[in-house]
């Protein structure tokens, strides 16, 4: 009996795990939904996309709830029955939100609506059945529009943007906000994934995001951007030729449906991508998220390469300085070999053409300090400069002065100037 009973009750288990992370809804449930949106939005309700993945629903224990990409109406989807659980009377647009939950709330991030991109953080109340603005503290993002998820007790948001609307120009914030769900405190990081800057070169406010079972996806240009937030890894990957202007998209699960259409709105070609598959085969070249760096990363990425490149300039001019520190001895020693060569008398000194134009031929010692400019020292000091001196002047003029004892008095000397 046991070995019956336990198959049927794991096949049981399975059964209800799959309709627990089911992604769709039924025929009945969808347009009960649609009914309830065209109550307030008329034809509106008719363009809404219900299967957006996990930007339409969420799983809390064992109940699944569904939340309209873009409105606050939330629904509690029982087996093939759903049942409306908000009272709420505002449902302005809040489209790009990011929908999660914890073990007990459900939430809406961010998101777009009203002409406005805003930072609020919505939480349901299952006893008011009504969404009411949690408070946050911290460094807050100043709008959320842009790669966000949630990894454990927290939530990462980075490369946000914000709509100017086509009146202003759009804005784009690439810093990393995480939010502790603890504590419900905003923490601010620089962000050093400069690979995915290129996302928003172009029109940022056309930038969407594709939530899957477990992976984030964004699709720009001709290149997948996946993110895995389990790991915090991503890739950046051609997306196998797609072309599209206009399309529309369905996700059940880990699977992307792409349906390109006409100008006249025919679709004409459908497209289905397995994004896990897809993950896993190019796993080997995933790149890492730096969502939390450290203090040695912010240095490697931001500044180890102008320490560098100043390193380089010092050490140029250093082997500058070294060359011209060379050539100038070598110009010094041609120099002074060449003057070797000049005759005496066409070598000058400042003094020497003060004592050949002076008028008297015999100088006593203290007219000589008066002629040389040095009667204003001490009487050692100027018999020690006036020695030099002469030495010096007579090595450049040779024999330009002379000196004799005072034929009258044998204490003092004659300084006598020998001109040619």
């Amino acid at each position: 009996m046991k070995k019956i009973f336990y198959p049927i009750i794991f096949f049981f288990l399975f059964a209800l795990g799959l309709k627990l992370s089911a992604q769709k809804l039924n025929a009945y449930q969808e347009k009960y939904v649609r009914n309830v949106i065209a109550h307030q939005f008329y034809e509106c309700a008719n363009g809404v996309n219900f299967e957006s993945g996990m930007a339409n629903f969420c799983i809390i224990n064992h109940d699944t709830f569904f939340n309209p990409f873009g409105y606050q109406y939330l629904f509690h989807i029982k087996g093939d029955s759903i049942e409306r659980l908000d009272h709420s009377m505002f449902h302005g647009g809040n489209f790009k939100r990011f929908l999660f939950t914890d073990s007990k709330n459900i939430y809406l991030l961010g998101g777009y609506g009203m002409f406005l991109t805003h930072n609020n953080l919505e939480a349901f109340d299952f006893k008011s059945h009504e969404w009411y603005i949690k408070a946050t503290t911290g460094t807050k993002p100043p709008y959320i529009s842009g790669y966000t998820f949630k990894n454990g007790n927290f939530v990462y948001t980075f490369n946000n943007i914000k709509n100017g609307n086509e009146t202003e120009p759009d804005e784009f914030n690439r810093d990393i906000y995480r939010l502790d769900l603890n504590t419900f405190k905003w923490e601010r990081f620089e962000n050093l994934n400069t690979k995915l800057d290129f996302v928003f070169n172009k029109v940022i406010n056309k930038v969407e995001f594709f939530y899957t079972k477990d992976y984030l996806l964004n699709i720009n240009g001709n290149k997948f951007i996946l993110i895995n937030p389990k790991n915090f890894t991503y890739l950046i990957l051609d997306n196998n030729g797609l072309k599209y202007k206009e399309y529309s998209f369905k996700i059940h699960l880990n699977h992307l449906c792409i349906i390109n259409q006409s100008s006249s709105g025919i679709s004409e070609n459908e497209q289905v991508f397995d994004i896990d598959s897809l993950y896993k085969s190019n796993q080997s070249i995933a790149v890492p998220l730096i969502l939390t760096p450290n203090w040695l990363q912010i240095f490697n990425l931001k500044y180890a390469k102008r320490v560098y490149i100043i390193l380089l300039l010092l050490l140029f001019v250093y082997v500058l300085n070294y060359v011209f520190q060379k050539l100038e001895k070598r110009a010094k020693g041609k120099i002074k070999i060449d003057e070797t060569q000049i005759p005496n008398s066409e070598k000058q000194h400042p003094l020497i053409q003060v004592i050949l134009s002076s008028t008297k031929k015999e100088f006593t010692s203290d007219e000589l300090d008066t002629l040389l400019g040095i009667d204003y020292m001490e009487h050692e000091s100027r018999k020690m400069k006036r020695h030099r001196l002469i030495i010096q002047l007579n090595e450049i003029y040779p024999n330009l002065l002379s000196r004799e004892k005072d034929q009258s008095d044998k204490r003092k000397t004659i300084f006598t100037i020998n001109k040619k």
